[in-house]
């Protein structure tokens, strides 16, 4: 298997430091600094992973990954940036396109959330109830929005008004699908994030969950979680109707 590993950040003195510390690994370390440079790269030859900053000039890392992974679905992909998850979202939605419902019982938060964001926007949902995404559907249906379960191979017209995944994979590989839906929707669908996590537990600071590191980070860090991170696209845990 190749050695070579994608380094996306427009900070060069950070992925130039990453790459000397992945050649002494034993990895090749490509180094790019927006999204065109990182696709040539990609096109140049295989790769075992990338580590993508969430800003770019040219594009956002949500994007980007998505369409790494469209070129190479072996390889791994791992963002990194220096907000929180729920704020590198806020980032590529705008202001008040992201709401967060903590620790759900029941979908009413839910619905609730979806009304106060914008169209295209994003709900960030933790709850102990593994049902909660299936139900979530039912009661945003009852409200009189068209909703349904996220998935990544689904192309329909007109699009849904709500999407809900409850990935399996990280939160990020789900984004970067939707991200990529909103370059052919129009309008985007507003897309609900379901994570399980018990109380006092918080997945969205967690890169294993997130699949997002938060700068500075230490590098054998990114090592790891380019080790275990899922290749290929995002598939999700419930996908049906």
């Amino acid at each position: 298997m190749t050695q070579r590993v994608l380094l996306v950040d427009d900070n060069a003195v950070l992925a130039l430091s990453l790459g000397d510390v992945f050649e002494l690994w034993g990895y090749e370390p490509v180094v790019a600094h927006c999204g065109a440079d990182a696709l040539e790269a990609a096109e140049a030859g295989p790769y075992r992973a990338a580590l993508v900053d969430v800003k770019l000039p040219d594009c956002d890392g949500f994007e980007l990954s998505g369409r790494l992974r469209a070129r190479r679905p072996e390889a791994r992909v791992v963002l990194m940036s220096g907000f929180r998850f729920d704020q590198a979202l806020r980032e590529i939605t705008g202001p008040g396109g992201v709401a967060i419902v903590r620790q759900a019982g029941d979908p009413a938060p839910v619905v609730a959330a979806v009304a106060r964001v914008p169209a295209g926007g994003v709900v960030l949902v933790t709850s102990e109830d593994r049902t909660l995404a299936e139900r979530a559907i039912r009661a945003l249906r009852r409200d009189g929005r068209r909703a349904r379960a996220w998935a990544s191979d689904a192309d329909e017209a007109p699009p849904p008004e709500v999407l809900v995944a409850c990935p399996a994979t990280p939160l990020a590989e789900v984004v970067a699908g939707w991200r990529g839906l909103r370059a052919r929707a129009s309008p985007c669908p507003t897309l609900v994030l379901v994570t399980h996590a018990p109380a006092g537990v918080d997945p969205l600071g967690d890169p294993s969950r997130t699949g997002c590191l938060l700068k500075p980070f230490e590098p054998h860090v990114a090592a790891a979680l380019l080790a275990t991170a899922t290749p290929g696209g995002a598939d999700v845990v419930w996908r049906r109707e």
